[in-house]
């Protein structure tokens, strides 16, 4: 696997993303019991695309996109990448190879504060087998272990009861309701 070095964008725990961190080392790709997450690259897009048209995953993550707007989600995460080191992964099933979704760790501004967020998209049919909370819980390990990061939050609207649940089942706690985009978000975090 290859790998890319990391400088902390953060210099003290009250920096928001809070974690002290000289230079480590952060995968491309690696895997869980059951699934292969692969650093996004600029070849995903036509998967990312495909999730992003996909109605019934997009109704609690903004809506379906356009191709003009997944190209500048894609601009957008792959600098990401390029600056922190670290961002989206392409899920990918362990054993069909086939692509079931995407997962996070990426900066995310809450109310002036800089965090670190975690978060992911599945398509319908590989919802109900547990891979949300697979996929937070590694993405969570990874945070605490090669960021050292000491807290991580993740957002989603209030009605969105099947995403709540998997951040409180990988531990995470509801800590307040925001407004993102336009939209009232509960936010939740874990702490190290």
């Amino acid at each position: 696997m290859s790998r890319t070095e990391v400088a902390a964008p953060w210099s003290s725990p009250s920096a928001g993303a809070a974690g002290i961190l000289e230079s480590m080392t952060f995968p491309d790709a690696f895997a869980s019991s059951r699934m292969v997450f692969e650093r996004l690259r600029p070849g995903h897009a036509a998967e990312i695309h495909r999730m992003h048209r996909d109605a019934e995953q997009m109704a609690l993550l903004g809506g379906v996109r356009t191709l003009e707007q997944t190209t500048a989600y894609m601009e957008r995460n792959l600098a990401h990448w390029d600056e922190f080191g670290y961002g989206i992964w392409l899920l990918r099933d362990i054993t069909t190879n086939e692509a079931i979704g995407r997962t996070l760790l990426r900066h995310l501004d809450i109310d002036g504060v800089d965090e670190v967020e975690t978060g992911y998209g599945f398509f319908p049919a590989y919802w109900g087998r547990g891979l949300a909370t697979e996929a937070t819980l590694t993405c969570l390990d990874y945070g605490w272990r090669l960021l050292n990061l000491q807290s991580i939050v993740a957002i989603t609207l209030p009605i969105n009861a099947r995403s709540r649940r998997v951040m409180e089942k990988t531990g995470m706690t509801y800590e307040r309701e925001i407004v993102r985009e336009g939209a009232t978000h509960v936010l939740y975090r874990a702490v190290r």
